[in-house]
């Protein structure tokens, strides 16, 4: 997918939410699932499990690509770590702040220089795919939850949205 195809297809999602402030048009809803313990994505058993989810929906699109920028946001820390996020994010990236039951949602367009590793406080990631988006969810370690989109734009997985999920 190349950065204006790609950004079309944000703006459409975009023009396609409703008054009420659905999910974008393609994005389940996912609710992470709710467990006694916090699983750090950190751990090595997860850093395989979340590396495998990722590469698997990248398929044959660099999914390599894919999964150092995935572990960069979750699990990244210090200027190596951010030097990859900048690499791997598109110039702008919109926001999605959703209250309470998704029944409220505010978009801000915000500099793709907002996105930063996560510095090991990720916990109970979620990996999906709508149409040809991955999508990576997981708790901050407080009331939020997070997400961001990687999309495959000019031979390239990108960041191009973020969202947090407020109760």
């Amino acid at each position: 997918m190349n950065y204006t195809k790609a950004v079309s297809l944000l703006i459409l999602s975009l023009a396609c939410m409703g008054v009420a402030g659905a999910a974008p048009a393609g994005k389940k809803k996912t609710t992470p699932p709710k467990t006694a313990t916090k699983i750090n994505a950190c751990k090595p058993d997860e850093v395989r499990r979340i590396a495998t989810e990722v590469a698997t929906l990248a398929g044959a699109n660099a999914p390599t690509g894919a999964t150092r920028l995935a572990y960069e946001v979750l699990c990244g820390s210090g200027p190596q770590s951010e030097a990859a996020i900048q690499a791997g994010v598109t110039p702008t990236i919109a926001h999605y702040d959703i209250y309470g039951s998704e029944d409220k949602m505010v978009t801000t367009e915000l500099p793709g220089s907002s996105v930063h590793p996560q510095d090991m406080q990720a916990w109970n990631v979620i990996v999906d795919m709508q149409d040809d988006i991955i999508y990576v969810r997981y708790n901050g370690g407080a009331a939020n939850d997070y997400d961001f989109t990687l999309v495959f734009i000019e031979d390239v997985w990108r960041i191009m949205t973020t969202s947090t999920f407020r109760p």
